[in-house]
């Protein structure tokens, strides 16, 4: 058997052979053996995360100097615990690094900050260290995310050989903080939840509060174009913003494909977890094109070196998974131990 590595991992390793000695199987008389080495590129994802000072608000909407608020927790505390929690449970499976917009650490709570930057490389990221950066910031601010979009565009437009590049947008409503809205005030869409924060009487900033839906659409085209697909996930109760939302998530080029929306809609604890895992399910999730074999029985996987078994029932295991019999894939590749 020839066994490798992946890029950073000297334990997930597959090898197909369609070997009757190797397999335990009679040989046909005129039978090629043969051996098929694959890799799976390692995955590299930004989490451009929204730190916008709504996201200081509870899941309901609820403020924090509000008394209903209790000890309810904060869109910001549940999504550092779904997010640490779910990328710990993958590690070894992907490279992460996160950016959090805007990128402003005190001042005005609406101001749009600067210049976003990459606050965690990909292939540094620990959960740790991603939760430290939770921990140690606080929500404040408009929600500039074309710009974070650009930087992640910028990032990633010589991705390191070997990997696979993806973006993550988490966001609890819709983009503004566009210095030059192409709507004036009057008129524009207001993404606060409070609508007098767009009134441009009395209110300096308020064209920064219109929606600024084209440039992160622009942003996520040409990341999608340049092979670098987007996932949206939203947290927003702001009926009026979750088509904008489904637009992104369209024009990110990973859309979900079952339910009313087509972002992953979080307005639980539990449908943040789940969101949250379904996409990084998604993104580490393991699939090989190969030519139909003749005798799909006559193949045996092998992970770091250790025999897997064909399961039909797609439960563990490995098997050939479209009617052609043409793509073997890995299902739980985190856990190192499946392979399908």
């Amino acid at each position: 058997l020839h066994s490798f590595p992946t890029r950073r991992s000297s334990d997930l390793l597959l090898t197909l052979l369609g070997c009757g000695a190797k397999t335990g199987l009679p040989v046909p008389e005129n039978t090629t053996c043969r051996e098929i080495e694959l890799e799976r590129p390692i995955p590299q994802v930004l989490f451009a995360v929204d730190r916008s000072g709504s996201m200081d608000f509870s899941l309901t909407g609820i403020e924090p100097d509000d008394p209903r608020r209790g000890d309810t927790p904060s869109r910001w505390t549940l999504m550092s615990a779904a997010l640490t929690g779910s990328l710990a449970e993958r590690t070894g499976s992907l490279e992460f690094g996160a950016l959090f917009y805007p990128e402003i650490l005190a001042g005005d709570a609406s101001a749009c900050g600067g210049a976003e930057v990459v606050s965690i490389i990909p292939g540094e990221g620990t959960p740790a260290g991603l939760r430290d950066i939770f921990e140690s910031t606080t929500p404040i601010g408009g929600t500039p995310t074309g710009g974070a979009l650009r930087v992640a565009r910028e990032f990633f437009a010589e991705p390191e050989e070997g990997t696979v590049p993806f973006v993550v947008l988490v966001t609890d409503g819709a983009p503004n903080c566009n210095p030059e809205p192409a709507t004036p005030p009057p008129a524009c869409i207001c993404t606060s939840p409070d609508p007098t924060r767009c009134d441009p009487v009395g209110n300096a900033d308020a064209a920064l509060q219109c929606l600024d839906a084209g440039r992160a659409l622009d942003e996520l085209t040409m990341l999608s174009s340049a092979g670098v697909p987007t996932f949206v996930l939203g947290i927003t109760r702001q009926a009026d913003l979750v088509e904008v939302l489904d637009d992104m998530a369209v024009a990110g080029g990973r859309p979900r494909t079952t339910g009313p929306r087509r972002y992953y809609d979080a307005q639980t604890e539990a449908e943040l977890n789940e969101a949250l895992d379904a996409i990084n399910d998604s993104i580490t999730s393991c699939a090989f094109t190969l030519s139909a074999p003749s005798d799909p029985d006559r193949f045996q996987v092998l992970l770091a070196g250790t025999p897997i078994g064909r399961d039909t029932t797609h439960m563990s295991g490995w098997d050939f998974t479209n009617d052609s019999n043409t793509v073997p894939s890995l299902v739980e590749c985190r856990d190192r131990k499946s392979v399908v």
